[in-house]
């Protein structure tokens, strides 16, 4: 192969991570859009450019250059580590939506403050 395509070929595969991670940055909503200028998270097409990248890497192991592996993996560990930032954000506001139902219906069971206001007033219009 020509020095010349050699260099070419580099810079199209290091171009095409830089595309996959931009694309991948977007999905997990750390982006805005392009298209739209809005933040659109999108976590299973993230995982799916994650998991397509980390395909390439296997793929292509002992047919890259020292540059694009350091690329590669380096764009791969940042987007693993958002992924999994996005993950836990998920959990927390899960964890606060039970939190919130738990505190309104009582977590031993009891009414919750907004219920036990609600029939103390109640008994104060019957009395």
């Amino acid at each position: 192969m020509e020095e010349r395509e050699q260099v070419s070929n580099e810079a199209l595969f290091i171009a095409f991570i830089i595309n996959l991670h931009a694309t991948t940055m977007i999905a997990l909503g750390k982006m805005a859009s392009p298209l739209t200028q809005k933040i659109e998270r999108n976590l299973e097409q993230a995982r799916f450019t994650i998991d397509l990248l980390g395909m390439l890497e296997a793929k292509t192991a002992g047919n890259r250059t020292e540059e694009e592996s350091r690329a590669l993996k380096t764009v791969l560990t940042e987007l693993r580590l958002n992924y999994v930032d996005e993950l836990e954000k998920d959990k927390q506001v899960d964890k606060d939506k039970q939190a919130g139902k738990d505190e309104q219906a009582g977590s031993d069971g009891r009414p919750g403050k907004d219920e036990q206001a609600e029939k103390h007033d109640d008994e104060k219009k019957e009395a």
